[in-house]
């Protein structure tokens, strides 16, 4: 037998374990992670019919454990009492920075304030918006136990930074019915919850 086809019958076992291992490593790859954005559409958001002269800043959304990670959660129960997280779903940012950002997008694109700033300017504005977390979850019972939804639910705040008086201080909760169980249909119904709260904010605040 030629020295060729020696190495030849060598290496053809090997080139047949090398494209079966490949083959299973295929088949045992992990999904790709992805990230999901929170941005409201522009047809949700209602102008105000009189802007408010003065300055408002945004603050940062307080988010405590499970609700301030990027992982997107979702609950088995209707009482939403069991969390759990997805493990290839993601926001893009952590929810506190996406529902601050959505508000300060969504109060100047209502034109509901002359101006409305965050933080980072460290300007004085005249009033200040605080907000805190309570729920944001995806609701998906067992099969034959009713539809999917999501849950959404906010503690918003208006304040005066000079005297410390509370001008507005309540929780807005949002259950919205999703079409399906699938986690992009679920992140939509997000966007729907959070448009219809900073609606309803925004019409409470521009009465303070």
């Amino acid at each position: 037998m030629s020295l060729h086809r020696r190495l030849a019958t060598l290496a053809a076992p090997l080139l047949g374990a090398a494209l079966l291992l490949g083959a299973c490593a295929m088949e045992g790859a992990p999904p790709s992670d992805v990230f999901y954005r929170l941005d409201i559409p522009p047809s949700q958001i209602v102008p105000v019919p009189v802007t408010d002269p003065r300055m408002v800043e945004v603050g940062r959304f307080d988010a405590k454990g499970t609700l301030g990670d990027r992982a997107i959660a979702f609950t088995t129960r209707s009482d939403g009492q069991i969390l759990e997280q997805y493990s290839y779903h993601f926001w893009e940012e952590t929810p506190a920075i996406l529902l601050r950002d959505q508000m300060v997008n969504y109060l100047r694109a209502s034109h509901a304030f002359a101006k409305v700033v965050t933080p980072a300017l460290r300007v004085r504005a005249d009033l200040l918006i605080l907000g805190r977390v309570l729920r944001m979850e995806h609701v998906v019972p067992p099969e034959g136990e009713g539809g999917a939804s999501v849950a959404l639910s906010l503690e918003l705040s208006l304040l005066d930074p000079l005297t410390d008086d509370v001008k507005l201080l309540a929780t807005y909760a949002e259950v919205v019915p999703v079409a399906d169980r699938t986690v992009p249909t679920a992140t939509q119904g997000l966007r729907d919850a959070l448009g219809r709260i900073l609606a309803r904010f925004t019409a409470d605040i521009t009465k303070s």
